[in-house]
Order: structure tokens, then C-alpha cells, then sequence
């Protein structure tokens, strides 16, 4: 069917409205596919409407229905092994990205051009291949009363934001204390929670991306050290501030979709832009069917994991000390979207850590090893649907914000594993 005038003044329009956010998602031939099929004025005017509001960083489309229904995608498919390629061999081990003296790892993008690290009490931007320096915050005074003598941060960074969140090391207080956002475009900041001398409240678990924030808040009983009990729910749209309820847990953020958590452990996704949110995986769905916790589950890096079935954990002397994952599941945007890590004969797959949109950490214990003792880690190539056995020292340089890394890697610029 042939263009009409109408049509292609609609498209410019459309064009000229997300022309100056190249980094975002532009629903602009969703739109018009949209107002072909309807032919009426009034989708247009709606349609312009909705398309504005993307653009000007409104949040759109919290529709409580919407993707609620899980659907019956393709069944996980079981990753295979292959060997690490050279390149990346190379790059775990090699000089380049070396970051400077003294500096702790907290976050960065995909292609290592922004580098977020801790220094001292400052938390610092590298860029220009790590020469230019760029302070983005300098961290608050521990609160009063405190054993602990620096903060333990850690972050994530969507391309734009950075949401950092601080703990100190102290037994009274074992969650996070102060959660501030600062973004990279305009220099900007958000605080989400302010690290004070007397806390009132702690964040229990954070998830951020897609221009969002959230969170799990309790407030301290008088003695400030004890939480009450009363946890509530927390969304922030950090571009224009504005933080809500969000209806449920927040849990991950999916591609341009957010994962939610309703009471009796109901997942659902909302959509965080004008296009439908991918549905809840089958397999999530199940296994909150059968799991009230979600302390086996991570969200990270565009991706989202959890442990399913059991297999026996023995202690050192053979006697069973409780149950591990037999395998784990990860969902990400990608066709099909599950993806099932299942571990080798003689061993447990004790996690799975997504740190990227399309790679992920894979811990496997075996058999029979003391709890916290020997393990292994893997490199998960989610689209080939392959892994590759990792050294501790390449596993440290992968999961540096947690491990200590000296470097940061370009990882768009490595090839994908082979596929299986």
C-alpha cells in the first residue's frame, strides 16, 4: 500500500519529535503502522500525543493490565560449552583498560567509553579512554555511632544515569543507607535517599535502568537500628524526579520493560514506552508458582536469572546440608528469550549474574564441597546459547564491582562466543 500525503507529513512530524534523543527508542513506524490500519484522525491526534510525552521523558504506558497474563514462549533451551576465545583471553589479561592506582571499580557502558570508580571518597568519571577525570560525587560522612570506617559502593549505569548506592560495613546497619542517581548528559543529580547522621529508614534491595529507579524502603524502629517491618514499594523517574508507587516490587528492568512482583509472588511486566511489554516468561510464572522468595534471583545489566529445581548440597563429610538450583533460567530481550543454564554432572549451579545485555556470570559448585568453598565460574553468551569455563582471575575482571578489578574491558568490541 502506497504512502499518502498524509502520511508522510505524519512521519515527519514524528521524526522531528525524537530527532534530538538518537539514543532512544523511537515508536515513530510503530506509530504510523498503527494510524494506517485505523484511518482515523482521532489516532493520530492520540497517537502524536503519546509520542510527545516519550519525548519529553514522561513515563508512559503504566498500565496495570497490560502484560499481566503470562504467554507460552519457547521452552528454555540448554546451554552448551565452548572454548573462551583467544581475543577474549587476551583482553581479561592484557593492559588495555588498566584503571588508575587506587581506584575501585563501580560501574561502566558496555564499550568501557564512560568508566565509573570509586577514589577514596569521591566516586569519579573516566573518559577518553580513561585520561579525563570527572568527579561526580564526593561520598557523605558515615553516620554517627558507626564501626565502619568507609562506604562500600556499588552502581549501574543505563548509558545515561548512574545509581549508586551506599552501605557501610557495619553489623547494625546491612542494607543500603544513601541511594543517589547523577546523569551523564547534563551533570545533574537526584537524591534518592540522603546518607544522614541519624538513618530513619534503609533500602532493602535496588534495581535501576531505563532511565529508572526502584526500591524496597523500611524505616528503623527508635532505636535506629531495628527495621519496623513496614516495607513499601518505590519508583523513581529519575529525568524529571517524581517518585511513586509503583504497584508491586519492582525486580528488573527488561529491554524497555519493567518486571513487577504482586502480592501472592504474581510477576507482571508494564510498559516503559509506548510499545506492549514483553510478557512474563513461562517459566518465571512456575517457578513463583512453587518459590515465596526471591533471594535465589538477580537483575542486572538488561537481564534477569532464577534458580529452579533442587539438587542435594553435602558438606565435607557427605551429610546433606541443603538444596542448590539444578539449574537457572535467564530472560532477556532477545528471540527466544529464556535461556536455561544447567550444570555438568558432579556439580550445582550456585548462581547466575547477568552484567550486560547479552552476557552473564555463571557460579558452579561441586558436589559435595564445603559451602563457600571450591567453585567455578563460567562466561554465558545468552544469544549463541553458549559458555565458556572462566579462571579466577578473568571471572575477578568480569565482576570487577564486586571482585576488585584493575580494568574495564570494551565488550561490544569482543567477539561472541561460538555457538553451540
Amino acid at each position: 500500500m502506497s504512502e499518502t500525503e498524509a502520511e508522510r507529513e505524519l512521519r515527519a512530524q514524528l521524526g522531528a519529535l525524537v530527532a534530538d534523543r538518537p539514543a532512544a527508542f523511537s515508536p515513530a513506524p510503530l506509530v504510523i503502522a498503527r494510524v494506517r490500519r485505523s484511518r482515523r484522525r482521532r489516532a493520530v491526534a492520540g497517537a502524536l500525543v503519546a509520542v510527545a510525552a516519550v519525548a519529553g521523558g514522561t513515563l508512559v504506558g503504566l498500565d496495570r493490565d497490560r502484560g499481566a497474563a503470562p504467554v507460552e514462549p519457547a521452552k528454555p533451551a540448554p546451554v552448551c560449552r565452548v572454548q573462551l576465545p583467544e581475543a577474549w583471553a587476551t583482553a581479561l589479561v592484557g593492559s588495555t583498560g588498566r584503571l588508575p592506582t587506587g581506584s575501585s571499580l563501580i560501574a561502566a557502558s558496555p564499550n568501557a567509553s564512560q568508566v565509573f570508580v570509586q577514589q577514596g571518597d569521591r566516586i569519579v568519571r573516566l573518559t577518553d579512554h580513561l585520561a579525563t577525570q570527572t568527579t561526580v560525587m564526593t561520598l557523605p560522612a558515615l553516620p554517627t555511632g558507626l564501626a565502619a570506617s568507609a562506604w562500600t559502593v556499588t552502581g549501574s549505569f543505563d548509558g545515561q544515569w548512574l545509581v549508586l548506592a551506599l552501605k557501610p560495613d557495619d553489623p547494625k546497619y546491612l542494607d543500603t543507607l544513601g541511594l543517589y542517581a547523577w546523569n551523564a548528559d547534563t551533570g545533574a543529580s537526584r537524591t534518592l535517599l540522603a546518607a544522614v547522621a541519624r538513618p530513619t529508614r534503609q533500602i532493602g534491595s535496588w534495581v535501576a535502568g531505563s532511565g529508572r529507579a526502584g526500591w524496597e524502603e523500611e524505616p528503623f524502629r527508635l532505636d535506629g537500628g531495628v527495621a519496623n517491618g513496614t516495607v513499601k514499594s518505590r519508583l523513581a523517574d529519575l529525568s524529571t524526579g517524581a517518585v511513586g508507587d509503583p504497584g508491586g516490587s519492582v525486580r528488573a528492568f527488561v529491554g524497555d520493560t519493567m518486571l513487577l512482583l504482586d502480592s501472592g509472588n504474581k510477576p507482571r511486566t508494564v510498559a516503559l514506552s509506548v510499545s506492549d511489554p514483553a510478557p512474563v516468561p513461562e517459566a518465571l510464572s512456575a517457578f513463583l508458582g512453587t518459590h515465596g522468595s526471591w533471594a535465589s534471583m538477580t537483575g542486572d545489566g538488561g537481564a534477569f536469572a532464577w534458580g529452579g529445581g533442587t539438587t542435594p548440597v553435602k558438606g565435607p563429610g557427605g551429610k546433606e546440608v541443603g538444596q542448590g538450583p539444578a539449574s537457572w533460567d535467564v530472560w532477556w530481550p532477545g528471540e527466544p528469550s529464556v535461556a536455561r543454564v544447567t550444570a555438568p554432572k558432579g556439580s550445582y549451579v550456585a548462581g547466575v549474574s547477568p552484567f550486560s545485555t547479552d552476557y552473564a556470570i555463571g557460579t558452579l559448585v561441586r558436589n559435595g564441597a564445603p559451602l563457600g568453598g571450591e567453585t567455578s565460574e563460567i562466561l554465558i553468551d545468552l544469544r549463541d546459547r553458549s559458555y565458556a569455563p572462566l579462571t579466577a582471575a578473568q571471572d575477578v575482571v568480569l565482576e570487577g564491582s564486586g571482585g576488585g578489578a584493575d580494568r574495564v574491558l570494551d565488550i561490544l568490541a569482543l567477539p561472541r562466543l561460538p555457538d553451540c
